[in-house]
């Protein structure tokens, strides 16, 4: 999946030992360019390592930074970091490490604003510093979510732009210009701030096109990671939540190793969003694939341990994942080689960006193609396969699960509470007053 380039042998040595202290197991490939100081013998080494389905990363120290310059004669799927030191060789591991991070969220990270759109790539001048490891950008899509945001912030055009950054603080931009910032805590209430700046409409339709070469790129290294990693399956399962991520898996697990031998597996909790499941269905009737369902009951257990906290508290997820596991040993006793399908991503938490993307948990071979991609690029896919978002992103939640999760944030509950939509659906749920209550906003 990745191919790391340096300079010069010595750079190499360096290279190696940091993929061994801190990427075991990732199967990346460490590189060199010969020693090559010029852009003729740099670009003539690099075509012998470039392939179209892999992430090309290109480390060099600053006195190679010259060689950078071959950003914008390279594919989309290769990217160049200069460090900041002189040579590749005199970083510590760790520092390399830190490095390497960050060029690989350039891949997710980087946005530009060419003609009329959004363009989700490194080979164009960003729009804001987009190499930060802990951000993640992604599309207010959907009537809803634009209405909550204006609500904070005033008047937005269509499909504005989020910049998550630290401590729930988000940048907002309309067009190519930052207008607005919002802070979603996870206690309190969001808040936003108006910068300035005028109104611009952004075409969904124009998105995906801008974006189709970006997309692609993307796609063909998911693809050979699947291929090449699950060849032989004779069973691939693919748990499934509603979630853009697990949705965005399984049509590229479709794509890869046809329907026949898929299975989606969902998890009810008793508590779950009905969008989710209804979404889940959805898609997979479109997909021509089977769904599995499995319960926990997490529902029945919040009368014994009341609702789930965050840490040691969060007693859910061990219900979940158990009922997870219940089905795919139900389902692939009878296989010879099961491979499961997730939509880890690295921008999810640096616990799943520590991840490799493939690896062996409970004796299956697991696969996660979505590593390297932003949620914006999630968003636009699904959109570009006609699978469409779960509505809950429409009006305006960044991450879905539970309506009793202690992971939703202000921001979701805010939208919880305010989309007329959202909260017809949701009358006479199970425990939702409760928790409302239990969360200090009442019935």
């Amino acid at each position: 999946m990745y191919k790391l380039v340096v300079r010069a042998k010595k750079d190499s040595d360096a290279a190696r030992a940091m993929v061994r202290a801190f990427y075991p197991q990732w199967g990346i490939e460490v590189c060199t360019l010969k020693g090559a100081r010029t852009r003729d013998k740099a670009l003539e080494a690099l075509e012998e390592v470039i392939r179209e389905d892999a992430y090309v990363i290109v480390l060099l120290g600053r006195e190679d930074a010259k060689l950078a310059a071959l950003e914008g004669e390279t594919p989309l799927n290769v990217v160049f970091h200069v460090i900041r030191y002189s040579k590749v060789r005199n970083a510590r591991i760790y520092n390399l490490f830190k490095e390497l991070e960050r060029a690989r969220a350039a891949f997710r990270n980087c946005t530009a604003w060419r003609g009329c759109s959004y363009v989700f790539t490194h080979k164009a001048p960003p729009l804001f510093e987009c190499r930060e490891p802990a951000y993640d950008v992604f599309l207010g899509l959907g009537r809803g979510f634009k209405a909550r945001l204006e609500e904070l912030v005033g008047e937005l055009g269509d499909n504005p732009l989020l910049v998550r950054m630290m401590g729930g603080l988000h940048a907002i931009y309309s067009g190519p210009i930052k207008v607005a910032e919002v802070v979603f805590p996870d206690e309190g209430a969001p808040r936003g701030a108006r910068l300035g700046g005028s109104v611009v409409d952004v075409d969904e339709d124009g998105l995906i096109a801008s974006n189709e070469d970006v997309i692609r790129t993307h796609e063909a290294v998911s693809l050979r990671l699947l291929g090449e990693r699950g060849e032989g399956a004779d069973e691939v399962l693919v748990p499934v939540s509603g979630g853009k991520d697990s949705t965005a898996a399984l049509a590229l697990a479709r794509k890869a190793f046809g329907a026949a031998r898929l299975t989606a597996v969902y998890v009810d909790t008793g508590v779950d969003f009905p969008q989710n499941r209804e979404y889940v269905e959805k898609v997979a009737a479109k997909l021509g694939v089977r769904l599995e369902v499995e319960y926990a009951d997490v529902r029945g257990q919040v009368r014994v341990r009341g609702f789930p906290t965050h840490g040691p508290g969060r007693w859910c997820t061990a219900l979940k994942l158990e009922a997870l596991r219940r089905a795919v040993r139900r389902i692939a006793q009878t296989s010879s080689r099961p491979v499961i399908v997730v939509g880890d991503r690295d921008a999810e938490s640096e616990a799943r960006s520590r991840r490799p993307p493939a690896r062996v948990e409970d004796g299956i071979l697991t696969l996660a193609p979505l590593k390297q991609w932003g949620t914006a690029l999630v968003q636009l896919y699904l959109l570009r396969e006609g699978l469409g978002l779960n509505p809950l992103y429409l009006a305006g939640f960044y991450r879905i699960g539970c309506y009793i999760c202690p992971a939703l944030r202000s921001w979701e509950l805010y939208v919880m509470t305010r989309d007329g939509g959202l909260a017809r659906a949701l009358r006479g749920a199970p425990l939702l007053d409760e928790y409302l209550r239990h969360r200090g906003l009442g019935a």
